[in-house]
């Protein structure tokens, strides 16, 4: 499964129980907290796919989001980190 990786932006991170962070069922999730020009509230995070996951990508050209709830915040899924931060390099 795809993991957390910090970047630049980051401000942030997210962090699970005690326990479930020692059962390593958790990881800390470094995130970028900040409000569009409408004052909406975003939080941004960036993963990294290993060489099997890329792979799979590659053949089916998805890639698949869970989010926990009973519904579905709205999200975006980039492969670019300009998409998201238009200023950085």
């Amino acid at each position: 499964m795809a993991r957390p990786v910090t970047f630049p932006e980051a401000n942030a991170v997210l962090t699970g129980s005690p326990e479930d962070r020692a059962a390593g069922t958790v990881l800390d999730l470094p995130i970028h907290r900040c409000r569009d020009l409408d004052g909406a509230h975003h939080v941004v995070s960036c993963w990294e796919l290993d060489n099997e996951e890329w792979a799979e990508v590659a053949r089916t050209g998805r890639i698949w989001l869970t989010s926990w709830g009973q519904t579905h915040p709205p999200i975006a899924v980039a492969g670019a980190r300009a998409t998201l931060f238009p200023d950085a390099a």
